[in-house]
């Protein structure tokens, strides 16, 4: 599992990288193939990477929300 997660990761960065050069040397190829492997990641590693992050961000959220709606009330 970790394994997977540092593949996942180290692909992210590579990704980054290769997005980042596409727009230096104003090469589409290059940045397509990086939002083709960014959308990859996104479909099949966004449990193993994002999901409790973005369940932690939802619940402060929902606080954040909860507590300014019972301000507007008082």
């Amino acid at each position: 599992m970790k394994k997977g997660k540092i593949c996942w990761t180290i692909l992210v960065l590579l990704d980054a990288v290769l997005l980042l050069c596409g727009f230096i040397y104003k090469n589409w190829v290059l940045s397509l193939m990086a939002l083709g492997l960014i959308l990859m990641v996104r479909i099949f590693a966004y449990d193993l990477l994002f999901k409790s992050f973005d369940e932690k961000w939802d619940k402060k959220r929902k606080d954040y929300v909860r507590k300014e709606r019972r301000k507007l009330k008082k």
